[in-house]
């Protein structure tokens, strides 16, 4: 059992996870970190166990499967089929949408979010994954195929860049 968290020592362990060198900052840890300043008190144990037991299950459903983009397929219909994970269209700015906890707990988020669920996913699998900044919404691509882009918001559907442009031209 981890001590619960408070804003006061959670900003200080948050810079100091930012000071890592990329490769080396757990996600996990800094969405956490960052959801403490909003829910003083909280215990992140029940998350990371979720996401430990979402990857072990996902881990068994893996194995033997050697195809980067049928590992993928599987993880994003684990994701969000099995595990249901979604956007939220019906109160995108609830601030529940946008803490790491409440996210795994309701199976709803923002991009951003739904995003970081998958990346770590990803990492603890195996299945090289990388977010993709984009204007007013977050992507998730494949390590070892950057032209394979997922949308996390709607359900892991893969993004083509004339999808990409159409955005774009909504959003400006």
């Amino acid at each position: 059992m981890t001590e619960p968290l408070c804003p006061h020592s959670s900003t200080r362990r948050f810079a100091r996870l930012a000071e890592q060198p990329d490769h080396r900052i757990d996600l996990t840890e800094g969405a956490l970190l960052i959801a403490a300043q909003e829910q003083p008190g909280l215990d992140p144990e029940p998350c990371r166990q979720d996401l430990a037991s979402w990857s072990e299950e996902l881990r068994d459903r893996l194995d033997g499967v050697d195809d980067d983009l049928d590992r993928l397929d599987l993880l994003c219909r684990f994701a969000f089929e099995d595990k249901g994970l979604a956007g939220d269209d019906e109160e995108y700015h609830h601030p529940a949408n946008c803490l790491l906890n409440r996210v795994v707990e309701r199976r709803k988020g923002i991009p951003i979010a739904l995003g970081l669920i998958l990346l770590e996913l990803g990492r603890r699998v195996g299945v090289p994954l990388e977010g993709v900044g984009f204007p007013g919404h977050f992507l998730v691509r494949h390590g070892h195929h950057p032209e394979v882009l997922l949308d996390p918001f709607h359900r892991g559907c893969l993004v083509t860049m004339q999808d990409c442009a159409a955005l774009l031209r909504r959003i400006t």
